[in-house]
């Protein structure tokens, strides 16, 4: 999948090999190192002959610190968010996640707790993309951009 909304770099790679890696972390392979599954993902990236469109990732070099923090830290606080989800939620309408979305958004509070120097109309924009590029409801897009509002307005510092 190419993202058509999504400017490539490093940090935006970065981010969707953290949204997978957590996606799968979470969904099946939680008796697999986190750091393992990031780098089968990245070393996919890297190889650009999983798709053809997608070959110019390839030349894209990955932000791997960044990366891989945030998938550290979106698995160290995974009760944490799940937690703040389950609140943000409409309690009358309050519905199980799908997984890819639930990664999403993990990776994003994440984001917006760890980065506060990172302005989080820029933040928000980068995972409502994501979103619309990984998510098969238009609806995802607007309660991924509703949830991060909510999140940004809530932090001590934000940008």
């Amino acid at each position: 999948m190419i993202p058509n909304l999504i400017k490539l770099n490093g940090k935006t790679i970065g981010r969707l090999i953290a949204i997978q890696a957590f996606y799968q972390w979470k969904g099946f392979a939680k008796d697999v190192d986190p750091l393992t599954l990031w780098h089968k993902l990245h070393n996919l990236y890297q190889a650009g002959d999983l798709w053809e469109e997608e070959k110019m990732i390839s030349k894209i070099k990955v932000n791997k610190t960044f990366s891989q923090n945030l998938l550290q830290w979106a698995i160290a606080n995974a009760t944490k968010y799940a937690n703040l989800l389950e609140n943000y939620q409409n309690k009358k309408h309050a519905r199980a996640l799908p997984d890819l979305l639930y990664a999403i958004l993990v990776i994003a509070l994440t984001e917006l707790e760890y980065y506060p120097e990172a302005p989080d109309k820029a933040i928000i924009n980068e995972y409502t993309n994501i979103a619309s590029e990984m998510m098969c409801e238009d609806a995802s897009v607007g309660f991924v951009n509703s949830i991060l509002q909510r999140a940004a307005g809530e932090r001590p510092y934000g940008g």
